[in-house]
């Protein structure tokens, strides 16, 4: 089947740099815990578990926008997905598994390869343990070409009846998992409870949807929008502002709704679309700041940054062993900066080729081919 392109796909290179930030924030909650950076630091930006779901949504949006309209090839639509995460995830998986001295089983590392990982407890974070998103992320991948065969069938359904359905299933979603929060059933970090509310693909998969449907408004009937466009930086900002405030007041959440909340697991899914749909219809002031080429290169390298944080920071850390002591927060930047440094290489030298080798061969149809940069901006 050839797909056929009835509108020109938007391009959303402003969207890419959020990626790197949410990136960070998950490399200093990991990695940087003992510095006076990440003391110093306001509480959203030390909580690398609400930033995946950021992760998540944005996939679902990226995904909807670049493929609205748009008859899609379900295996150009996999080898494409699969072609972009697998390479560093398994560069990531291999370089981890050379530092394992327990947990390196046969079944951890065949999950670990299947991207099954996360569905299977106690396997989530066996391995590479920032891995368990990307098994949720294969996921959705695998769902997404169902998704896209709805919305490009009902092209005259209004995105109003997406959002909501999705408003429903975040609802449904966050009712159970509040539930599963009791003490009778939730155990704590490192048993089944806790990888069933925090790693098992059913319950981000409401993040999914809310990014999708956002996707789904944004293709319909905003992209031209001058209005939104005019004032989309200041909803942006005063979106940033309330996600802030809403993740340094999780216990307040909690008493006013009068139960536990798995904020990890999604809740944060409602707010993290506005500010991603505010920064995609974006001004021309906003679009210029957010995707200058330095910034789009971080975001660029962003996946690499995440899958490679912890076997990068072992290898860091043994590297440095026999060096004099250091203060963590130097230590932490050192860290940091090689990562970076790292996950650009990987992305110039082995991601960017790959893709464009891809193009070239004609492996991939161009026509179902997201654009460059919405390649780029989907989480792992």
């Amino acid at each position: 089947m050839q797909p056929t392109t009835t509108k020109k796909t938007p391009r959303l290179e402003s969207l890419t740099f959020l990626r790197f930030i949410a990136a960070a924030v998950v490399v200093i909650y990991h990695f940087g815990r003992d510095t006076q950076l990440f003391k110093s630091l306001p509480v959203a930006l030390t909580s690398g578990p609400i930033m995946v779901t950021f992760f998540f949504v944005l996939s679902g949006f990226v995904i909807s926008v670049s493929h609205y309209n748009r008859a899609v090839c379900t295996s150009d639509f996999y080898r494409n997905r699969f072609f972009r995460i697998a390479p560093i995830y398994f560069i990531a998986l291999i370089w981890a598994c050379a530092y394992q001295s327990t947990g390196l089983t046969t079944t951890s590392l065949a999950l670990s390869a299947t991207f099954l990982q996360s569905w299977i407890p106690p396997y989530p974070l066996s391995l590479n343990s920032p891995g368990w998103s990307i098994s949720v992320e294969a996921f959705f991948y695998a769902i997404s070409p169902a998704l896209l065969l709805l919305i490009n069938k009902e092209k005259k359904r209004s995105w109003i009846s997406w959002v909501a359905s999705a408003l429903l299933i975040w609802m449904l979603t966050q009712s159970i998992l509040s539930a599963l929060l009791a003490p009778e059933f939730y155990k704590g970090f490192k048993t089944f409870s806790h990888d069933l509310i925090n790693y098992f693909p059913a319950s981000h998969l409401c993040s999914f949807l809310i990014g999708f449907s956002g996707g789904v408004a944004y293709s319909q009937n905003n992209l031209e929008n001058k209005k939104i466009q005019a004032y989309s930086a200041v909803f942006f900002l005063i979106t940033l502002a309330m996600i802030g405030i809403a993740i340094q007041n999780q216990q307040s959440i909690e008493r006013i709704l009068g139960s536990r909340i798995a904020f990890g697991s999604s809740f944060f899914a409602l707010l993290f679309l506005p500010a991603i749909y505010f920064c995609a219809v974006g001004d021309v002031f906003l679009r210029k700041i957010l995707a200058t080429p330095f910034l789009v290169l971080l975001g660029e390298a962003s996946y690499s940054l995440y899958i490679l944080q912890k076997p990068a920071y072992i290898a860091f850390t043994k590297a440095t062993s026999s060096m004099p002591q250091q203060n963590s927060d130097i230590k932490f930047l050192a860290y940091f900066v090689t990562l970076t440094t790292i996950s650009i290489i990987c992305y110039l030298m082995i991601e960017k080729p790959l893709t464009n080798l891809l193009k070239r061969n004609k492996k991939i149809s161009p026509a179902t081919e997201e654009n460059k940069e919405h390649q780029t901006i989907q989480q792992r």
